[in-house]
């Protein structure tokens, strides 16, 4: 008897032990104790890559499917509850919910945008924040003309202050005729391209529109228009008359109307801009929940209609392109005391091709950088919808390996702010240091989801390895199956999405 007693209680304590076994088994894969210097001891099967500045993914073991990368992404930002986004993304208008109903939305937008910076340090200089060093909440300039040539900014004055009228027809006279163009083409393009980036840089002018007109070749174009007559000089031309002319949008030929929608567009970017202030009084997180916020709120326009491209359409309607990005950060932006800048030019695509373009330039800790919203709102992940950080806060040497200022008088953008990634263990000097990044933020997500990692290398990343360590990185972080994950390198800025299919 005693002998069958002993036998059940061994094998009760085997059935014990075996459960205990299984219950730290199930808790290591789902909580898996962080390892910040793990290296694995085999390497995976190496897979085929796609080019370093697009993006590729991945499901399980099979092949990679090469993605273009392009200039936005079509799918709004994953980085806010479905619930919360989509009630701004119904095609109804901001301006027909009422100012409570956006404010409500607008700070829980906020609020879980700051989700994601919980667990991070972020950078910060000694003194109150930028709203009190500069300004108080929505009282800044709208737009700062250059001061270094006397003759163009009275030239730009004029142009400006007729398009603010609603003229559309704007006589540059007496203005234009001391000044000296090397020939007619120079100075009808030079004319015609201040009155682009005064477009550009003026949110209160989203009511301008492009003119009709039928070009030398008999093709329809549309654009803007001038009539001038000019003398020769010694050195070159100069206008004696010079015209230009621009079309208003119908619904707006009513100054009345014209004013009523800026102070509808106005009251939104105060909201966002105190939601903002309200949420952190950091200027860093300020400036990246700007940029996020956008991503956010506004679809790239697929159709890219011309009368969607501004800061009205994008902060309104939901639906806008890179000038609207553009200028809703810019106002945002400075709303919060930052000085900042919109900034056009071109951008270039892998193949070669030059597109019009526009991005902005802000002051952060004494010091200008380049963000470029429309592009942090793609690159090339139509299956994903994080945004990202590639081209935040950038320098001009970073942007100038795809994006080209037309304007010569801007402030210069030495320097690249990578304070974030150094103040959060995210800069890898070797293919060590990147891999275990990768394992330790994957391990470590934000509310158990899988992350959008961010990093810069700063050392000869090849492609090929950069697919290899974004594999090895998922198979030794005890990651659940199903998952499916994107990479992205350019310039030493780069990124893994890994997402739950």
């Amino acid at each position: 008897m005693n002998i069958w007693r002993r036998i059940g209680a061994i094998i009760l304590a085997l059935i014990l032990i075996a459960g205990s076994v299984f219950v730290i088994y199930a808790f290591l894969h789902t909580y898996p104790l962080p390892r910040r210097n793990y290296i694995p001891t085999s390497d995976p099967p190496r897979q085929e890559t796609s080019e370093c500045n697009s993006s590729t993914f991945i499901r399980g073991d099979q092949d990679l499917d090469n993605e273009n990368e392009s200039d936005h992404d079509p799918e709004p930002s994953a980085t806010v509850p479905v619930s919360q986004a989509e009630e701004l993304k119904t095609g109804e208008s901001r301006s027909e919910i009422t100012s409570t109903q956006i404010g409500a939305q607008y700070e829980a937008i906020i609020d879980q945008l700051l989700m994601s910076l919980a667990t991070k340090r972020l950078p910060e200089q000694q003194g109150p924040p930028v709203l009190e060093r500069y300004g108080s909440l929505g009282h800044s300039p709208v737009l700062v003309l250059p001061s270094d040539q006397t003759s163009v900014k009275q030239i730009k004055e004029v142009i400006h202050e007729s398009l603010l009228a609603g003229e559309t027809s704007i006589k540059l006279d007496d203005v234009i005729k001391e000044f000296e163009f090397t020939d007619i083409h120079t100075g009808t393009t030079t004319v015609n391209r201040w009155l682009s980036e005064l477009k550009l840089a003026d949110p209160r002018l989203f009511f301008i529109d492009a003119l009709s007109f039928v070009d030398e070749s008999g093709e329809t174009q549309r654009g803007f228009t001038y009539q001038y007559s000019y003398e020769n000089t010694a050195t070159g031309i100069r206008f004696t008359r010079f015209t230009l002319e621009s079309g208003l949008k119908e619904s707006y030929a009513d100054p009345v109307n014209r004013e009523n929608a800026y102070v509808q567009l106005s009251a939104v970017a105060d909201q966002i801009a105190a939601a903002i202030a309200a949420a952190t009084d950091n200027d860093y997180a300020r400036l990246r929940l700007i940029h996020d916020f956008l991503i956010v709120i506004a679809d790239y326009d697929e159709t890219e209609t011309i009368a969607n491209n501004n800061a009205y359409s994008c902060l309104l309607d939901g639906t806008t392109m890179c000038v609207g990005y553009s200028q809703a950060f810019d106002m945002i932006a400075r709303r919060l005391g930052f000085e900042s800048r919109v900034i056009s030019g071109k951008t270039r695509s892998r193949d070669g091709l030059e597109v019009m373009h526009a991005w902005n330039k802000v002051l952060l800790y004494d010091h200008w950088y380049n963000v470029d919203v429309t592009w942090d709102d793609q690159a090339g992940l139509p299956t994903f919808s994080e945004s990202h950080h590639t081209w935040f806060l950038c320098s001009d040497t970073f942007f100038a390996h795809d994006h080209t200022p037309n304007e010569t008088m801007q402030p210069d953008a030495p320097l690249d702010f990578l304070d974030f990634y150094y103040l959060n263990g995210l800069c890898a000097t070797n293919e060590e240091q990147l891999l275990a990044i990768l394992v330790e933020q994957l391990r470590e997500p934000v509310d158990g989801a899988p992350p959008l990692i961010e990093f810069i290398v700063e050392f000869d990343l090849k492609k090929e390895t950069f697919a290899q360590l974004a594999e090895q990185a998922y198979h030794y972080s005890f990651m659940l199956s199903g998952v499916k994950w994107s990479y992205h390198l350019h310039y030493g800025r780069g990124f893994c999405y890994y997402s739950l299919t």
